[in-house]
């Protein structure tokens, strides 16, 4: 029989309510329940495409023996954290905070009134391996509830207090050595041989990469040579989908061989850029194809009806781990050359050993296992008759059954995804990767148009409040559509999202941005992330932002508000900067000055054709670019109404001309091909 989740639209809340614990969702109603019965909470945060949630779920969820226990001695509820977000950062902070393995799926044991004084991750039904199992940790934890209660308590106070101290932050002054010095730590843990940063698991932190190519220096050939080992070895090892394009969440080894095989919306779009932008920085025709292969993975699998993009697929089908994407020896010979399996690794006794019991499965992999890549050579990924036989493969794999695919629509990846697309189009010189970031972001700015405000989950009949990432990233989409398209539509929409998200998240004090808004009351600390994680802080994105916004309109307000949530992080970036490479890229733009570019001109004149193709290798980071059509009077008094500096400029003469400007301080206008080529 059905528990209370059956009315959820979560994926992964579905995916548990046909388990014999009484789930709650999170809600008025498990709190007052627990109150009520003077139980503890069992809170367990996860999502759908989390391979040990499934194993957990099985295991221990789906047992009666446990389920008994947890429904006699607790109140059970589930989170999806894709959904909330604000729950999983407040609980992963306190999992943080005393230590150990952290990661989903995140388990914690909370007082009725939400705090925390048990946290852990995955367990399985008995103990095993040295780990808790559930048949002993449940009757440890209530007898420490019923009998010890003042104990617990105090625990609980001492973690929220602790939670509380680590919202304040650290105010302090900006220091332009922060970028050097993160540049450095970076290039200490950076793997020469693999590429990426540490050892395993290995997850791509595009932004670091992006930091990289952009950082103190950006001709350090030691900065731009991690990168592109790093570029280099994703994309040949086995972390990459060789047949459908796309990458895996992270790498079990250190060599990006044996990939954990969820498929995240975020890690595409992260990717894209660091792709894009490899390919801007070397030329490398390798990255432009796979860039482009991670475009047709997100179009074919992940868009939705509308051009928005679901969440994730599973890592996961037909309940084992990668059975989707791995081979035997016999079934790729019947399809493809000798010549491919010795390319690709494929062995008769398989590549592939299970996560859990490191045994090999007689299964491959797909990863190159000798590509000659140089920082010095251009070339493609595959070959001619490679891709042909990767299409082959593509063709054979698409009858297999699939992964579950996560179906939310979440505001916050899809900015991401948008914004990628657009800087990428912009830099390929593709109308048609614009085009898609366009229809994308029409759909999902239509509920702001119409509201002023964000729904965290697109298309959904489930209202979560939007959040500090849905408004930044979106913003930041909006920004990238306004540089590769000239339309004031797009800087109108950043200004407004822009606006929303200082009014709504701001701390009033420090101009540091929550990551709810003050209208939340449920929750036991208001949460905020300055550092990156798997991808860029709300933070990072918004200061970069109120950056851009700056350089765009002339309006001193956006470069205080960056400038203030830079102080505001500045004894958190002092002590580790390496943590904040998103943020530092707006700090080098703000303490370096930006530049500003005016295109004066038909769509149609040579000097704006050749202007639009050399400005395709502007850095997004430290360059801003307004196009001025005459024949297109509405947009360009849309765009001087929001940037007064353009006025004179776009009242010039009928003649193309371009102008260059440095911290709003203009040179004369270029109306050569010659003057341009030597100016940019």
């Amino acid at each position: 029989m059905p528990n209370r989740l059956e009315n959820e639209t979560s994926p992964y809340l579905l995916q548990h309510k046909d388990n014999p614990v009484d789930w709650f969702p999170w809600g008025a109603e498990a709190f007052a329940k627990a109150a009520a019965d003077d139980k503890p909470i069992f809170l367990s945060i996860g999502y759908s495409t989390c391979h040990w949630c499934h194993v957990m779920e099985r295991e221990s969820f789906e047992d009666m023996e446990v389920a008994r226990l947890m429904n006699a001695s607790f109140i059970s509820i589930k989170v999806d954290r894709e959904e909330r977000p604000d729950i999983d950062s407040i609980y992963m902070s306190v999992c943080q905070l005393i230590g150990g393995s952290c990661g989903w799926p995140l388990n914690v044991v909370l007082t009725p009134g939400g705090e925390p004084f048990f946290v852990g991750t995955y367990f399985p039904k008995q103990e095993r391996g040295g780990r808790f199992g559930m048949l002993e940790l449940l009757p440890r934890l209530t007898e420490a509830w019923e009998t010890d209660r003042d104990r617990v308590k105090e625990s609980a106070d001492n973690i929220v207090n602790a939670l509380s101290k680590l919202s304040e932050g650290a105010h302090g002054s900006i220091d332009a050595d922060w970028i050097k010095i993160a540049e450095t730590l970076l290039l200490k843990s950076h793997d020469r041989t693999n590429g990426g940063f540490g050892s395993k698991p290995k997850f791509p932190s595009p932004h670091n990469l992006l930091f990289l190519m952009r950082g103190s220096d950006p001709m350090s050939s030691d900065a731009l040579k991690a990168t592109t080992v790093t570029l280099d070895r994703m994309a040949t090892g086995g972390f990459h989908d060789h047949i459908g394009g796309g990458f895996h969440r992270y790498s079990t080894d250190a060599e990006w061989r044996l990939p954990h095989f969820e498929k995240m919306l975020y890690d595409q779009a992260m990717l894209l850029l660091a792709y894009a932008d490899g390919w801007r920085r070397t030329g490398f025709q390798r990255y432009r194809q796979v860039a482009e292969r991670i475009v047709q993975y997100v179009s074919r699998d992940l868009m939705t009806e509308d051009g928005t993009f679901f969440a994730a697929e599973d890592a996961d089908s037909e309940g084992v781990e990668g059975k989707f994407y791995v081979w035997t020896r016999d079934e790729i010979s019947r399809i493809t050359s000798t010549e491919f399996s010795d390319t690709f690794g494929i062995r008769h006794d398989g590549n592939f050993a299970d996560e859990a019991t490191g045994r090999y499965t007689g299964e491959n992999v797909l990863h190159m296992t000798n590509p000659v890549l140089t920082f010095e050579a251009d070339q493609p990924l595959y070959s001619e008759p490679g891709v042909a036989d990767l299409q082959k493969l593509l063709h054979v794999r698409s009858r297999r059954i699939r992964p579950g695919l996560d179906t939310k629509i979440l505001v916050d990846w899809n900015g991401l995804m948008i914004g990628a697309l657009a800087r990428a189009g912009r830099i390929f010189g593709s109308s048609a990767m614009i085009e898609q970031a366009s229809t994308a972001a029409e759909a999902i700015l239509s509920d702001f148009g119409h509201s002023g405000k964000i729904n965290h989950l697109h298309g959904s009949k489930k209202q979560v409040a939007g959040m500090l990432d849905d408004y930044a990233f979106l913003c930041f989409a909006s920004l990238e559509l306004y540089e590769s398209t000239g339309r004031a539509r797009w800087l109108e929409a950043a200004i407004d999202l822009a606006g929303a998200m200082h009014l709504q998240f701001a701390d009033v004090e420090t101009g540091r941005l929550y990551l709810t808004s003050g209208d939340s009351s449920e929750l036991i600390v208001r949460p905020i992330d300055l550092n990156d994680g798997a991808i860029p802080s709300g933070n990072a994105i918004a200061s970069g932002c109120f950056q851009r916004l700056h350089w765009l309109t002339g309006e001193a307000q956006w470069a205080d508000w960056s400038e203030r949530i830079f102080a505001s992080a500045a004894g958190n970036i002092g002590r580790y900067p390496s943590a904040f490479t998103a943020m530092l890229l707006a700090v080098h733009g703000f303490v370096n000055g930006g530049r500003e570019i005016v295109v004066l001109g038909s769509k149609d004149d040579d000097l704006v054709i050749a202007a639009r193709k050399m400005l395709r290798f502007a850095s997004a980071d430290d360059t801003v670019v307004h196009y001025l059509d005459p024949t297109e009077p509405d947009n360009v008094s849309r765009l001087t109404a929001r940037a007064d500096y353009l006025t004179p400029m776009s009242t010039a003469g009928d003649s193309a001309s371009v102008y260059i400007c440095e911290n709003f301080a203009c040179k004369l206008p270029i109306s050569t091909l010659e003057d341009l080529r030597s100016a940019l």
